[in-house]
């Protein structure tokens, strides 16, 4: 019996390329959530978006469930996923150096484990509050950290898309550790690319989240982000 609805959305704006890339993965036993945005500063930024997403997916496809240890299972996926997404980037001709964001939620026994790396973010909503999400890696959300920086500066702040850590880019990954968190009834999970949260903010989300229909509710947060930020969504 499910005990969970899932809905999804992604948009073009006024891009000539979408770079976004976006799964759900639903088995009887949990579900899988991936977001991953395509670095538009490198080359082939919805290539390694898309081969992260399809290592994931079929990692957790072929995978027994219910996952022993799904932190682990998360992490190592991610390992993988930064391992060939830099290997097909050397095989091009020329070589080329794609890059991505991720962020991915595996929902399992009541329980919501995740991980991310750049600025795609996981919010977890109960009662139409925000009451976890995940830290960017990001220039700004490193000077919002250390108190150098307003959070509602964060918008405006030139550097606001300059992220620190990508799928592609040259680093391990040793440090970065999967959350949990229990879920409870009518509990929200959101996965997205800065194209929503930049300009809706939690806040606006959680307005789109007292819907009835929450298919109707992710189309219409999706579309308030893409008029909110016309020419430039």
């Amino acid at each position: 019996m499910k005990h969970f609805i899932t809905a999804q959305a992604n948009r073009l704006g006024n891009r000539k390329k979408n770079q976004d890339r976006l799964a759900i993965v639903d088995r009887s036993e949990a579900v899988l959530l991936i977001v991953a945005d395509g670095l538009g500063g490198h080359p082939g930024g919805e290539r390694a978006a898309q081969q992260t997403v399809n290592v994931f997916c079929q990692r957790f496809s072929a995978a027994n469930l219910p996952l022993r240890d799904p932190g682990s299972f998360l992490r190592e996926t991610l390992l993988q996923a930064q391992q060939e997404v830099i290997l097909d980037g050397k095989e091009q001709t020329p070589p080329i150096s794609p890059r991505t964001t991720v962020v991915v939620c595996l929902l399992q026994q009541g329980v919501a484990t995740w991980l991310n790396v750049g600025d795609s973010r996981l919010y977890l909503f109960r009662d139409n509050k925000a009451i976890a999400r995940t830290l960017d890696h990001s220039l700004v959300e490193e000077l919002v950290q250390k108190g150098l920086l307003h959070e509602k500066d964060r918008n405006s702040h030139p550097k606001r898309h300059h992220v620190t850590r990508c799928i592609g880019g040259f680093e391990d990954f040793l440090d970065i550790d999967a959350t949990q968190h229990t879920m409870q009834a009518d509990d929200v999970v959101i996965l997205c690319s800065d194209g929503l949260w930049d300009p809706l903010g939690e806040e606006g989300i959680a307005e789109f989240l007292k819907m009835e229909d929450f298919s109707k509710a992710i189309e219409s947060m999706a579309a308030e982000a893409e008029n909110k930020s016309y020419p430039h969504s």
